[in-house]
């Protein structure tokens, strides 16, 4: 079955969204110090999603936009928590949760 390059990235676009449901399910359910053991490790993760966001911009000029950069934005965030969860600060981990949790999409 051949699929479209729009079909391509709104699967790529389901991992990055699946990727992130993971990570803030983690987040939200253990501490700070079980997340720096977490394998694969919370950078491990988000380095996956900015694999995939890199492949996405590769088309950008091909489809619309939109989606890659909703993608973008959750890698952005994932990279934020994974820093967060590194440097031991539940804080700023707390502070992504909650903005993520008011994303209509997560």
């Amino acid at each position: 079955m051949d699929r479209t390059l729009d079909e391509v990235v709104e699967d790529a676009y389901g991992k990055v969204l699946h990727r992130t449901n993971r990570m803030l399910h983690l987040a939200k359910n253990y501490s700070i110090n079980v997340l720096q053991i977490e394998n694969p490790s919370f950078d491990q993760m988000a380095d996956h999603l900015e694999e995939i966001i890199r492949i996405m911009e590769l088309v950008r000029n091909e489809i619309n936009g939109f989606t890659i950069d909703k993608a973008r934005e959750y890698s952005t965030t994932m990279n934020e928590m994974a820093k967060a969860v590194r440097e031991g600060d539940a804080e700023q981990l707390q502070t992504l949760i909650e903005k993520l949790d008011r994303r209509t999409f997560v």
